[in-house]
């Protein structure tokens, strides 16, 4: 009788342990649940709060890349050229001279002025296809000159003055101190940097752009653009050509 009592009072022990483990258990693998849900909610809120960063950061790559591609290098940018492949050959700071060219060890001078970035690139390929088997070559604009517009003629203030994002040719005319009286306002001319490093110029007419007309357009306006306000006694756009012919860089061409 003694020996069963001990008997079940040790299988009762031996249960009551088993128990208490598998409680043990049961409750170790919860707090594990709940630390795993807890450290995925953090997670979330993590990346719910950087969205909006991350967010930011991909506008900021695809504005620049998209800068690279349109923005029209000038004297004084800098450029970088690499060479994945051929490391010896990088080129870590390139600056654009007054004339628009660069100056590379290997293959001298290239211009690179008024020209994208990716047309920058392809010329460089096809330079160093003299010298290497299929070149790879990356070019980064990693400096540049701010925009600017250039306005001169019967203007009260001519000069160069900073492109601000939007503005046109009515606005730059204003920053410019407006029309003088002797200005012909219905014959000015603007004048656009192409990539060939040619002018292509136009005529607009102010007086139309300023007028309730619905069909009123004011030029937007580009880095290097040229504007040019004849005096009024200059009627025939041969000679008003002339006249922005003999302010303009001797280098520059009009078509």
């Amino acid at each position: 009788m003694v020996n069963a009592t001990k008997l079940f009072f040790k299988n009762f022990q031996f249960a009551q342990n088993a128990n208490q483990a598998e409680s043990a258990n049961s409750h170790r693998n919860s707090l594990k649940k709940h630390l795993w849900r807890g450290w995925l909610c953090l997670e979330l809120i993590a990346l719910v709060a950087a969205a909006p960063v991350i967010a930011q950061k991909m506008l900021e790559l695809k504005a620049a890349q998209q800068a690279d591609e349109s923005y029209l290098i000038r004297s004084g940018d800098k450029l970088s050229v690499t060479f994945p492949y051929h490391a010896e050959l990088n080129e870590a700071t390139l600056v654009v001279r007054p004339d628009g060219y660069i100056t590379l060890a290997t293959i001298g001078e290239v211009r690179v002025g008024g020209q994208t970035v990716p047309q920058v690139k392809n010329r460089l390929e096809k330079a160093y296809s003299e010298v290497l088997v299929n070149p790879v070559i990356s070019v980064n604009l990693i400096e540049f000159q701010m925009a600017r517009v250039f306005v001169g003629g019967q203007v009260q203030k001519a000069g160069s003055f900073e492109l601000r994002a939007g503005q046109t040719l009515m606005q730059a005319v204003i920053l410019a101190g407006g029309f003088t009286n002797d200005a012909n306002r219905r014959l000015v001319m603007h004048a656009r940097p192409m990539a060939d490093g040619k002018l292509r110029v136009t005529q607009h007419d102010a007086l139309a752009m300023i007028s309730d007309a619905k069909k009123a357009y004011d030029l937007p306006l580009q880095d290097g653009d040229y504007i040019f306000v004849p005096d009024a006694k200059l009627t025939k756009i041969a000679h008003v050509m002339d006249a922005f012919r003999s302010v303009l860089p001797a280098t520059k061409l009009f078509y």
